[in-house]
């Protein structure tokens, strides 16, 4: 936040007299007899009233702010970029003791490089194809996927509602909030956000709680290999080679007659 009073310019005024400001004046090589008027009323009415995108940088708001506190004063453009000095901190503090003397001629050259320079470290804002990329993962749960989705949707400016709610849609894997989405489509994200509270309720209860029917198989299944294995060690009954005749089955019927094998 920029924090700019009358008593604060009135003191860098004076010192920019005194020697004790000599090294600061050493990063500026406009003369102070170089007087420019400060930004037009005009200019700083556009800057303030321009409508703010959520992409806007930072650094264009900390400009905004700056020019609205000096329209109200007529200083040299040495004494503004003085100023200047005094609202930045941390990463912009250091880049501005950083400059190289004798390289900045007025308060425009020293603002355009303030935005250059700091709008190359800009986090680019993802587009509503990072979106389709969000898909649910094997074995993830529909919860966990959820507020992975939603969390996504705040990185992404300007985001249609209808088109989130056809991306969910897309991106989950099969199951029953799926279907109760293309059974019954809704354009607003809010409300399949409250819909999806109920299939996690019911994810979430299933995987904590299996149902006795579930058990029951479980544990038959857990038998059956067992039963398998059983049966494989039961020895084999009856013969597996045997004698081939040498005559026919008649005959053989009556030579077993005539000798009395067969009881009668």
């Amino acid at each position: 936040m920029i924090q700019l009073t009358q008593d604060v310019l009135l003191v860098l005024i004076h010192d920019a007299s005194t020697s004790a400001t000599a090294q600061v004046m050493t990063q500026f090589a406009a003369q102070d007899h170089i007087n420019l008027s400060p930004p037009s009323p005009c200019r700083s009415r556009e800057l303030s009233s321009a409508p703010k995108e959520e992409e806007q940088r930072q650094e264009e708001e900390h400009l905004d702010k700056f020019y609205a506190k000096i329209d109200w004063y007529d200083l040299s453009d040495t004494a503004y970029c003085k100023v200047f000095r005094t609202t930045l901190s941390k990463r912009a503090l250091v880049w501005f003791n950083q400059l190289p003397a004798g390289t900045i001629f007025n308060l425009e050259q020293l603002t355009q490089r303030f935005l250059h320079h700091f709008s190359m470290n800009k986090r680019v804002p993802k587009t509503v194809a990072f979106l389709f990329s969000m898909c649910q993962k094997e074995n993830e749960p529909l919860r966990d996927y959820m507020q992975r989705f939603v969390k996504a949707v705040h990185e992404v400016p300007h985001v249609n509602h209808e088109l989130l709610a056809s991306i969910i849609q897309q991106n989950l894997l099969p199951g029953r909030f799926k279907e109760s989405i293309v059974g019954k489509p809704s354009s607003i994200m809010e409300d399949l956000l409250m819909r999806s509270q109920k299939y996690i309720r019911i994810e979430e209860s299933n995987a904590s709680d299996p149902s006795p029917g579930i058990k029951r198989k479980g544990r038959e299944e857990e038998k059956e290999p067992k039963k398998k294995e059983e049966h494989k060690h039961v020895p084999p009954t009856g013969f597996t080679y045997y004698t081939l005749l040498n005559a026919s089955r008649g005959e053989i019927l009556i030579v077993v007659e005539q000798q009395g094998l067969i009881n009668q």
